[in-house]
């Protein structure tokens, strides 16, 4: 992701202000957090072209798949505060999938919707640590159509625990911010 700081205030956000660190939270009691990050961000993401490469390298033996993007935006919000709490704008992104096996097609669709998401930020080198107080949630769908028939499922991938951390590393300087998540 890769974000430029603005001046731009989100109406999403207006009525969040930064609460005092409270010794339930999640984040550690002594952090820090990278003054350049503090700030109102907006940018876009390579999230959808990121999943369509991964997808596309993940076709069964056999299998000839072509995987579409969204034509959502791919804008991202966050805002820091100094003390490290976060607030980020709602996120919503989707894509088809078509496999071709022995002339037959199986096309899957698939929708993230992700809310605004709440907690505490901090930095450790050039690393970047989340911690999302409760009440974010998200939600990925898959529809399945196929010969044999059709299925749909969902589910919440924010109910992982909480204490689950993928490797975020981040650079900012000035009006630029940017994080790489690396994920299994």
């Amino acid at each position: 992701m890769r974000v430029a700081k603005t001046p731009f205030f989100f109406a999403a956000l207006i009525g969040v202000s930064s609460p005092v660190l409270a010794d339930d939270s999640c984040a550690p009691m002594i952090f820090d957090t990278n003054d350049c990050l503090v700030g109102n961000w907006v940018g876009t993401n390579t999230i959808a072209e990121r999943m369509q490469a991964m997808l596309g390298t993940l076709a069964p033996a056999g299998v000839s798949r072509q995987v579409f993007p969204d034509d959502f935006a791919r804008v991202m919000g966050m805002v820091i505060y100094p003390d490290g709490f976060y607030a980020t704008l709602p996120f919503h992104s989707s894509l088809t999938m078509h496999d071709l096996e022995d002339g037959e097609l199986t096309i899957t669709d698939m929708d993230l919707a992700v809310t605004s998401n709440f907690g505490w930020i901090w930095t450790a080198g050039t690393a970047l640590r989340f911690c999302a107080l409760e009440g974010s949630s998200a939600m990925l769908s898959m529809d399945v159509s196929s010969p044999g028939g059709n299925a749909s499922a969902s589910f919440d991938p924010s109910a992982a625990p909480n204490n689950y951390m993928p490797d975020i590393t981040y650079s900012c300087a000035g009006d630029t911010f940017s994080m790489t998540i690396a994920l299994p």
